[in-house]
């Protein structure tokens, strides 16, 4: 209970206390928006880590040699716990924002910083502007930044080596954008928290990174069969790991 405490001060007083540096970056960012996004991506990667700290959590990294470092990238991985927001991102090379429901874009403070990070906010019962918002997205893919993706929808509270059907959203990024998908294995997450929710219990987890898939020659209908491919090569790492902890 007391990791959990602590967690939640660190939280509140991380968006109070960086009220001026979220005015400064905002400033920065009319005449260099690119120092302030490599500045906003490194300070939210900080508090990710001291949040890791607190809750005594240990990420074992797999495969970061295969991430691509010369374009911007589709992440995308199952989920399982609130920790899988925090156990991945600072192992990114590059800026990167989430897919995220377009409510979390009126949250102060909060939403400016996903703002730094080039999050992309998506409205879930307009289809309309869920596309429009999608298209918008691939624009900053090309440009260079990335975006990570819980492709199941929300946290899976299954078993662990069952994956939630996949949403649609990050093929449809991958087919507007042509970026490389990158397929992200999280085991050992949801122990952390969910399952004694208030406490945080210190695990070690394991997130791996998966071959990159090639998206530049698929066909529109054949995004289709890089879901099924991204939800087996994800689903075999999990089983590898589950079973190599028991």
């Amino acid at each position: 209970m007391i990791r959990f405490i602590i967690a939640a001060i660190f939280v509140v007083l991380f968006l109070i206390l960086t009220i001026p540096i979220v005015i400064l970056l905002s400033i920065l960012g009319l005449v260099a928006p690119n120092l302030r996004d490599r500045a906003g991506r490194r300070l939210l990667g900080w508090a990710f880590g001291v949040l890791l700290k607190i809750s005594g959590v240990k990420v074992n990294a797999i495969g970061l040699e295969k991430i691509p470092k010369d374009t911007g990238v589709i992440y995308i991985s199952n989920h399982r716990s609130i920790f899988d927001i925090i156990v991945a991102y600072d192992l990114f090379p590059g800026i990167t924002g989430y897919l995220a429901k377009k409510e979390l874009k009126k949250i102060p403070l909060f939403s400016q910083w996903m703002k730094f990070v080039h999050c992309i906010f998506v409205q879930r019962d307009s289809k309309v502007s869920a596309a429009k918002s999608l298209e918008l997205g691939a624009e900053e893919l090309k440009d260079g930044y990335s975006c990570y993706i819980f492709v199941e929808g929300t946290r899976n509270k299954g078993k662990e080596t069952e994956l939630l059907p996949f949403k649609g959203g990050a093929f449809k990024l991958a087919e507007h954008s042509r970026v490389p998908i990158v397929p992200i294995a999280i085991t050992g997450t949801r122990e952390i928290f969910e399952t004694q929710f208030p406490r945080i219990r210190p695990r070690r987890v394991t997130v791996e990174f998966c071959d990159p898939i090639d998206t530049t020659n698929v066909e529109p209908g054949g995004f289709f069969a890089v879901s099924d491919q991204c939800a087996a090569v994800i689903t075999d790492a999990i089983k590898r790991h589950v079973q190599g902890g028991k």
